[in-house]
């Protein structure tokens, strides 16, 4: 992907905004705060820096890894000893930037935060160096699991590309048979280190984000409505069940059959929560760079 230089900038731009929205992501995570008030303040500030959240502010709270987001009526409260991963992404003109900061109150789980932390600084070692998406995956497990844990194999980094906050190629966490660098373009690398045996995630029932798929016919008028706000107003990128609130007064019995209907006729994807086994933790860090054309990596948050 070649990048111009006004899109540099913007992605420069976003990464400032989106570093600033972690500080205020930390300062906000305080024992017994909603978690609807966490992820409404975030996203409000990065509106009000003439910017758009990529995604809904995920809050992923203990065993779920990813993918959680309050609901409209959410009455969940951070709890001191919870160990919760806030995944924000920030973009301008749809310049995606990537990044998360884990939290826990109490500290109680300083080790699991610091194994992803260091996993993350040793693998942009590995990013400057041009390393194999092979070695940089090598390189996260073998750190996470220098503290004893382990790393989730079946999430990863990824590329970035205009609105698409996911895409090509897959930034391993795990050692793969991939000898490819990376080159031009941008990314996110994020590891997650968790205390599960068994260190995969699984869908959850519960799900609050989407995003447009494809125009499809329907008949239920709030259905139209709904995928013209995904394609148009949401610029095509995930978004939350509770954004959708603010631009229609429809109920929310109403709402969720309209989500029902879109996902059945494959309109619109969901994304449900992404956890590991009841009882175990997880832990992640991230962060989002570029490679310009002269191979130069450029941190941008």
């Amino acid at each position: 992907m070649e990048l111009a230089k006004e899109v540099i900038e913007k992605y420069i731009k976003s990464g400032k905004i989106l570093q600033e929205a972690l500080k205020l992501a930390e300062k906000t995570a305080k024992p017994d705060t909603p978690l609807l008030k966490i992820a409404e303040e975030i996203e409000s500030f990065i509106i009000k820096k003439n910017a758009f959240p990529a995604f809904p502010v995920n809050i992923s709270i203990n065993n779920a890894a990813a993918h959680d987001t309050p609901s409209l009526n959410d009455s969940r409260v951070l709890k001191k000893n919870d160990i919760a991963k806030i995944d924000i992404g920030v973009h301008i003109d749809g310049c995606i930037t990537d990044s998360a900061v884990t939290v826990n109150p109490n500290k109680e789980h300083e080790k699991l935060m610091q194994a992803s932390k260091d996993a993350l600084e040793e693998a942009m070692i590995k990013v400057n160096e041009f390393a194999s998406l092979h070695n940089i995956g090598e390189t996260i497990e073998n750190k996470i699991k220098e503290f004893g844990f382990k790393p989730i194999e079946n999430l990863s980094g990824h590329g970035i590309l205009s609105f698409v906050c996911h895409a090509p190629p897959t930034i391993p966490n795990v050692p793969i048979n991939d000898p490819n660098t990376l080159g031009e373009g941008v990314y996110a690398v994020e590891p997650f280190a968790t205390t599960a045996g068994n260190n995969r995630v699984h869908e959850e029932s519960r799900n609050e984000i989407y995003s447009f798929n494809e125009k499809k016919p329907v008949r239920n008028p709030i259905a139209r409505k709904l995928i013209g706000l995904a394609e148009n107003e949401f610029f095509g990128i995930p978004f939350a069940e509770r954004w959708i609130y603010k631009h229609t007064d429809s109920s929310e019995f109403v709402v969720k059959s309209a989500l029902r209907e879109l996902l059945k006729v494959k309109a619109l994807n969901s994304y449900p929560v992404l956890s590991v086994s009841n009882g175990s933790f997880v832990s992640q860090a991230e962060t989002s760079f570029l490679i310009d054309a002269d191979d130069k990596v450029r941190r941008l948050v």
